[in-house]
């Protein structure tokens, strides 16, 4: 019995392989619902840009006023106050 087993595990071992390797018969997964490409697949990607946060009104130590149109948050700005003069401020809410 145990020469029966050796013998046929020596068939084994000498046996050439008859399996070979062609690439990937199958696609690539469609992206995650997520965003991102899966790991490995190759594409152009690229992510949204946020959104920038904007506001109107100038903020200064002494007071705020209104300006006419929309900057980004913390854009430096200046405000004409009465009684103080021109003061500097920034761009908040």
């Amino acid at each position: 019995m145990k020469r029966i087993a050796l013998a046929a595990l020596a068939l084994a071992l000498t046996a050439p392989a008859s399996a070979q390797y062609y690439g990937n018969p199958y696609p690539p997964p469609p992206a995650p619902e997520w965003g991102g490409p899966p790991p490995g697949y190759r594409h152009e990607w690229r992510r949204p840009a946020p959104r920038q946060r904007v506001g109107n009104v100038c903020y200064t130590s002494r007071g705020s006023c209104e300006y006419p149109q929309y900057f980004p948050i913390n854009t430096p700005c200046r405000c004409d106050i009465p009684g103080f003069g021109m003061k500097r401020g920034a761009i908040l809410y």
